[in-house]
């Protein structure tokens, strides 16, 4: 029995192989019947016949200068003249074409190799004759600006392109002497510190080459004080509560001195009331500006100011652009000789 079954397995196999590599048999006439086991190719003149339904004989159209059809483990090639007949070609295994194929669409799943192999970043281009495998080129583009990018070469001035000339981390380029792509080392300087760039002008009002600055340090703010210094270096702000010479508007106080053993007439001034009387500068002073005027001592027992006994002198003063002008005076019937220097404090207000 076992024999049996070998032997069934080796005719089927036979068979199998007989039908996947069928052979062609030369006949002088059309054939009538062409039968599917064992498979034949018939071959009559210049048309070649292969087995249909029922071992009919179908004509797959004429052989040729040598064409010819074989296994569907090689290449099948058919010649000679168009006829209505339908060739289905299994192409599971590699085919080569030599001559040219037209088909109305190619759909790859996977993608197309030229020549066996493919190059990362090249694409299909035309080359006026056929589109072959090629690198991407400056002159297929053309950008809405309506000029075509210059092919930059790396390191290279050429065109539209420029000259790298960063070296460093934190570099930048900017427009030297004519335009020239120049570099700008980046800033270098204590840890943690934050610069900025700054460009100014010349004299003639021409830009010049940019810089590097300390950027300015946040400093928080505090009721009543004000920034008043800052340190270039360093980026730091200062802040203080104001003077009152700080202020647009003050009017700094001023002193004016009556000597000792100045004597005032009766009745009289010095100067005389009929003239101007002695000016003392206060810078920022107007006319409008109302003054007083204090001693800046205890002058009560001081002959001449505060000895109702002895007469007491008064003063008058007037306020100008700038200055303001007293008088020393005595409105008693005797004259007055001071007993010892008396310093005003003079304020504005």
């Amino acid at each position: 029995m076992l024999k049996k079954i070998i032997g069934l397995l080796f005719l089927f196999g036979g068979i199998v192989a007989l039908a996947q590599n069928p052979s062609v048999v030369p006949v002088a006439t059309p054939p009538t019947t062409c039968y599917q086991i064992p498979l034949y190719e018939y071959q009559a003149g210049s048309t070649v016949y292969v087995s249909g339904p029922g071992n009919t004989c179908v004509a797959l159209g004429t052989a040729s200068g040598g064409d010819s059809i074989t296994s569907p483990n090689s290449t099948i090639s058919v010649g000679g003249t168009a006829t209505a007949t339908t060739l289905d070609i299994n192409l599971a295994h590699a085919n080569t074409w030599t001559a040219n194929q037209t088909s109305a669409k190619w759909i790859a799943s996977t993608g197309f190799d030229i020549t066996g192999a493919t190059t990362s970043g090249h694409y299909l281009r035309n080359n006026g004759t056929d589109y072959v495998d090629s690198a991407l080129q400056s002159g297929d583009i053309t950008t809405a600006l309506g000029y075509t990018p210059a092919n930059c070469t790396a390191g290279t001035a050429n065109g539209n392109c420029i000259t790298n000339g960063m070296t460093t981390l934190g570099d930048w380029i900017y427009g030297g002497a004519s335009g020239a792509a120049t570099r700008l080392a980046g800033p270098t300087g204590a840890a943690s510190t934050t610069y900025m760039l700054t460009e100014a002008t010349n004299g003639s009002s021409v830009a010049q080459a940019p810089t590097w600055t300390v950027a300015p340090v946040a400093l928080a703010s505090a009721s009543h004080k004000w920034l008043n210094s800052f340190t270039a270096s360093t980026g730091a702000f200062t802040q203080t509560q104001p003077a009152s010479s700080d202020l647009s508007d003050y009017i700094a106080d001023v002193t004016f001195t009556v000597s000792s053993s100045t004597t005032i007439n009766a009745n009289s001034c010095s100067p005389a009331s009929s003239s101007a009387g002695t000016s003392v500068t206060m810078t920022g002073l107007a006319s409008t500006n109302a003054l007083v005027v204090t001693p800046n001592s205890d002058i009560t027992n001081t002959t001449g100011w505060g000895n109702p006994a002895a007469g007491v002198l008064y003063i008058t003063v007037a306020p100008g652009s700038g200055a303001f002008t007293y008088h020393v005076c005595n409105n008693t019937s005797s004259n007055i000789t001071t007993g010892g220097s008396a310093t005003f404090n003079v304020g504005a207000k």
